[in-house]
């Protein structure tokens, strides 16, 4: 399998259930933990400028 298709099913299981109980944006903790893992893979590959804004979980 190629390291794309890897990628992006490592990806796909990690688990970014919202909370339908929370007004926040994100609502949950486990969004967060998809944005930190596509920093660290960006930073793999070699990509200079990531900002990532842990407020409200943009990458």
């Amino acid at each position: 399998m190629n390291d794309l298709v890897e990628r992006f099913l490592r990806y796909v299981k990690i688990d970014t259930q919202s909370d339908e109980n929370t007004n926040t944006h994100p609502s949950s903790e486990k969004q967060h933990n998809l944005a930190k893992v596509l920093v660290e893979d960006l930073k793999s590959l070699g990509v200079a400028n990531i900002t990532y804004d842990k407020e409200h979980c943009y990458v």
